[in-house]
């Protein structure tokens, strides 16, 4: 999300992530949110295979306020990378 971009609705999350000394597919994903500045965060899905996308119903969520969108990539050996999203609001549906 671009900062200060608004989403609703059922929202198409993208990411690209990589495996240097590995395979791309076997990388494990989670997509996590935080309402507080990156204080904490939910997980939205965890153990989510690398297809580079993932279709979320932000409609369950409270519109308004200022969010943030993590994504983490964990290889098989337990080594992880995350990087996190501009902050975003959400509209009512």
């Amino acid at each position: 999300a671009e900062e200060g971009m608004t989403l609703s609705g059922v929202v198409i999350l993208t990411w690209s992530a990589t495996d240097p000394d590995g395979v791309d597919a076997a990388l494990s994903i989670r997509l996590s949110v935080s309402a507080d500045g990156g204080e904490s965060w939910v997980d939205l899905v965890t153990n989510l295979a690398n297809t580079g996308s993932y279709s979320w119903d932000s409609r369950t969520w409270t519109p308004g306020g200022e969010y943030l969108l993590r994504v983490t990539a964990t290889d098989p050996d337990g080594h992880l990378r995350s990087a996190r999203s501009a902050p975003f609001r959400l509209a009512s549906p």
